[in-house]
């Protein structure tokens, strides 16, 4: 129920993105999904390993093969006599139609043979004409070795746990990616907005510093005290810059996958509204994706185990023949209803060599292989319960930062307005009033960068719950 709820809440989430700009964020998003070559990558990855599939059952597709032959012996001696010779040719033809059925392991043969041999004194008498056809079939059974089709049906099932890999690490792979170019798209927002408080803060700089100008060139005041006001103008202007510098970085990574547009700064708002107020909760780690993506790798490994252990069998086989046979037809016509009884045989055939060092090998190797990947899962889960408590903690922590960061804005705004009136009036210096302007201007940039990291927690932990 708690996961559903999760769910339902990023689907508000994303639903309720509707700023000025018509959604720009799901915009974004949605030309990522389609232009990035790294999602297209990813997709194309997927449909092969669903290819493999189709690939892996074509062992049970009906296979015919067709053979013939003619012969010709000059002069060949029939019986115990020298003197009893003819010349005898032919043409000797078949057909075999084989059948394998993976999920018993079970072989059908059907075969069919007809053998046409001519018997000539000289080229003009012919002694015999022959047909001899045959038809038979044959079941052959794995008892051991791939007993009932354990090896053939393996081979298929791990085609389709690496088709379901394969969609979950498109899955992961997409969404880690997204995430790294949503939070660029945040941070890009985050920076304009501090641009923008750049901008303000230098026109009231200016401002202040030509007030000031004017009243020292009047003797109201000494002029280091436009130079404090000129230093700080021009502090600002290079703290500008290289917030410029930053912002066009950050749009020059992104300008990589997608083209972008302006946006409107009540996104960054909103966002960071839904990600204070959103209910985090610990999903456990086999509810994720990529708990589920390692799940099915180690159980794929316990089956390769077994599949190890049963190559490690004799190869004992049952086999049961029928044969229909005619070795006096006349005719090709009459031949084949003059087919005899059928005759058969049953049996078992054995076939192990001696040390099997290859087969021992490969099964330890699978146990390794089966060790390993329980590992891997494990500390993978250990890695993801760590990284979900920390973010928990960190968000709790950002939050209460962040309140007392408002508190402490709204007394410097409070403070400036005091310390401006007591300038005006002479009771204060400059330096104090050019202070305080740093330091809302510093709390106004904590407050936006705190901004983003909240966003950026909360976009990190729906990449690891999912």
């Amino acid at each position: 129920m708690k996961r559903t709820r999760t769910v339902f809440f990023v689907c508000l989430l994303l639903t309720e993105i509707s700023f000025l700009d018509a959604q720009t964020f799901s915009q974004f998003t949605n030309n990522l999904k389609i232009k990035a070559l790294e999602i297209i990558l990813y997709e194309n990855d997927t449909k092969i390993s669903k290819n493999n599939i189709d690939k892996a059952k074509s062992i049970n597709d009906i296979k015919v093969k067709l053979a013939g032959d003619f012969f010709h012996i000059k002069n060949n001696q029939l019986g115990t006599m020298s003197f009893f010779q003819l010349d005898t040719s032919g043409i000797n033809t078949s057909v075999r139609v084989e059948k394998f059925f993976s999920y018993t392991g079970t072989s059908f043969f059907l075969d069919t043979f007809l053998n046409n041999t001519t018997y000539k004194k000289n080229e003009n008498i012919i002694y015999n004409n022959v047909y001899e056809p045959t038809i038979s079939l044959r079941v052959q059974q794995p008892l051991l070795y791939n007993s009932f089709g354990s090896i053939n049906k393996y081979v298929i099932q791990k085609a389709k746990t690496t088709h379901q890999i394969s969609r979950i690490k498109e899955k992961i792979n997409t969404r880690i990616l997204l995430n790294y170019y949503s939070k660029l798209y945040f941070e890009r927002l985050t920076y304009k907005n501090i641009i923008e408080f750049f901008k303000q803060n230098l026109k009231n700089t200016q401002s202040l510093y030509v007030q000031t100008k004017e009243k020292a060139q009047k003797g109201l005041l000494d002029y280091d005290d436009v130079e404090k006001a000129l230093s700080a103008t021009l502090q600002l202007k290079i703290k500008l810059i290289d917030a410029e510098g930053y912002l066009q970085s950050i749009e020059d990574e992104i300008k990589k996958q997608v083209s972008i547009s302006n946006s409107n700064i009540t996104e960054l708002n909103l966002f960071f509204e839904k990600s204070t107020n959103f209910y985090y909760e610990n999903i456990p780690f086999e509810e994720t994706q990529n708990g589920k993506m390692l799940l099915l790798i180690k159980t794929d490994a316990q089956e390769n185990q077994n599949i190890a252990k049963n190559k490690k069998q004799p190869e004992l086989n049952f086999f049961a023949n029928v044969e229909y046979k005619n070795s006096f037809g006349n005719s090709i016509l009459n031949s084949y209803p003059e087919i005899a009884d059928p005759g058969f045989m049953i049996g078992l055939e054995l076939k192990d060599p001696f040390g099997n060092s290859f087969k021992k090998t490969e099964l330890e190797e699978a146990k390794l292989e089966l060790r390993e990947k329980d590992l891997e899962y494990r500390l993978a889960e250990d890695a993801y319960n760590l990284k979900i408590k920390k973010i928990l903690a960190s968000i709790n922590l950002y939050k209460k930062s962040y309140n007392i960061k408002v508190k402490n804005m709204i007394s410097l705004i409070k403070r400036e307005k005091i310390e401006k009136a007591k300038y005006e009036t002479g009771r204060l210096g400059l330096s104090f009033l050019i202070i305080t302007e740093n330091e809302i201007i510093n709390a106004k940039i904590d407050m936006a960068s705190l901004k983003s990291k909240l966003i950026q927690l909360y976009l990190d932990y729906f990449l690891i719950i999912f």
